[in-house]
């Protein structure tokens, strides 16, 4: 059975930051208050979170392929943030996908992202877990004048830490090559549109590790009092596809992220008691 959770590990690496990794804190429970119901989402919610990322990436590939290159690129940042997050909820078991299905999306996921899904399992996760290294906090600790090589280099950086430290390694490897021939395509058939808009896919994951180092979840790679820094936000939830959720994530992961702006009202006295930092966005 695919157990994703067997692929966090912790070790003697490096250790963490202790300003910036976020701690176990006493919360209240799902249970407690009274929404442990969105620990069950209905089927029809894994069934949109599958459908996404292959219908962004089946329109963006299309509209390139008829020569329609602008609507194209507009469509990846849906295509690589939809691709990620339904590997975000493999990983957590958040989406209630049986074991089989939640095999298949992280792969198919992460290949859509031009990720790999099963290296991802082993960082995110260990990204979660209380004590050892943090590969994927690792760009928050990176100056200013190096993130933008170090954002070209995350991904990558954290394929050889998942390679180093997972049980999937036939996975992970099956899911680099499938990256390699996505990028020597691109790199091949420039400047056609599709190549274009796998150039762009390439480089969203660029961004958004710009974003994971300086973004508003860590107080904009400012210095913070504390870890907990809640990102509070109406428009900016969408554009960010709700991974302003990053605190109430960490306290509650087995909730998919969008049911999270129904936790974190009932949990914002109890987190402004924790001296918790809030980034407010439109």
């Amino acid at each position: 059975m695919f157990r994703p959770e067997e692929e966090a590990v912790v070790s003697s690496e490096r250790p963490r930051d202790p300003q910036r990794t976020i701690p176990a804190v006493d919360v209240p429970t799902l249970a407690d208050l009274g929404l442990g119901h969105l620990a069950r989402p209905r089927r029809r919610t894994l069934v949109l979170f599958v459908a996404r990322p292959v219908g962004a990436a089946g329109a963006a590939l299309g509209l390139a392929a008829s020569g329609l290159w602008l609507p194209a690129l507009a469509l990846v940042p849906l295509w690589y943030g939809w691709s990620l997050t339904l590997v975000h909820h493999m990983i957590h078991d958040s989406l209630g996908a049986p074991p089989a299905v939640r095999r298949a999306a992280l792969a198919a996921g992460g290949a859509l992202a031009l990720h790999a899904g099963h290296a991802l399992a082993a960082t995110h996760l260990q990204h979660h877990a209380a004590g050892g290294p943090d590969p994927e906090g690792e760009i928050e600790r990176v100056p200013l004048r190096r993130l933008p090589a170090e954002a070209v280099l995350f991904r990558y950086r954290l394929w050889v830490w998942g390679w180093d430290h997972a049980h999937s390694r036939g996975a992970i490897a099956a899911e680099v090559a499938v990256h390699a021939a996505a990028v020597a395509y691109a790199l091949g058939h420039l400047p056609d549109p599709p190549a274009l808009v796998v150039a762009a896919l390439w480089a969203a994951d660029v961004a958004f590790a710009a974003l994971a180092g300086r973004g508003p979840q860590t107080n904009w790679g400012r210095p913070v009092p504390t870890p907990l820094v809640a990102v509070r936000c109406r428009l900016g939830r969408w554009l960010l596809l709700a991974h302003n959720w990053h605190l109430e994530h960490h306290l509650y992961p087995e909730v998919p992220l969008p049911a999270l702006a129904r936790v974190a009202p009932a949990v914002d006295a109890r987190l402004a008691e924790l001296g918790t930092v809030v980034v407010r966005l439109p």
